[in-house]
């Protein structure tokens, strides 16, 4: 995912977050951190636009699908300006596209992926006492990238082009 000029290039993630728990969870999309294993950690872009000018640290609608009491929203007119979403138990939430600039001379996306650490993600328990200035506790939620299950799903063709090979299913996940 490098660049002809030499600059960093972008991952695109699609992330899904669900809620497990009995407490009800509030998400933030910019509330992500991609960490890679240099050390360095990078925050999500987002983009409404093709163009690479559009991408931005603080845009708000990012969500494609957000999933509450049963009823799944995809239109993306009713989910257009939203910055937060409450995930209560069962619930999930499609964030995406996130684009996470990558480390200087990684070049394919599998190169990308196996250069990943983990994803972070904070999540806020809505504090129930109203007034209070903290808003309620963070939870950090971490997504670790397996190398050997990202190598299952790619093909190098040539030394300069690589396939998704196919697409992940229970088996090969």
């Amino acid at each position: 995912a490098l660049d002809d000029e030499g600059c960093n290039s972008l991952l695109g993630l699609h992330v899904v977050v669900q809620n497990f728990s009995r407490s009800p969870l509030k998400l933030v999309a910019q509330s992500m951190m991609l960490k890679f294993k240099n050390g360095d950690s990078r925050s999500p872009m987002f983009t409404t636009s093709s163009s690479p000018e559009a991408f931005s640290s603080a845009a708000v609608s990012s969500f494609l699908a957000v999933s509450h009491e049963g009823c799944v929203t995809e239109d993306a007119a009713q989910l257009a300006g939203v910055a937060e979403v409450i995930l209560e138990q069962w619930d999930f939430a499609v964030v995406g596209t996130c684009y996470f600039t990558v480390p200087l001379g990684v070049r394919f996306e599998p190169d990308a992926l196996e250069s990943c650490e983990q994803l972070v993600i904070d999540l806020v328990t809505p504090n129930s006492t109203v007034g209070r200035e903290d808003g309620g506790k963070i939870v950090k939620v971490a997504a670790k990238f397996d190398e050997s299950r990202i190598w299952k799903h790619y093909t190098e063709v040539t030394n300069q082009f690589w396939v998704f090979a196919e697409r992940p299913n229970l088996e090969t996940v």
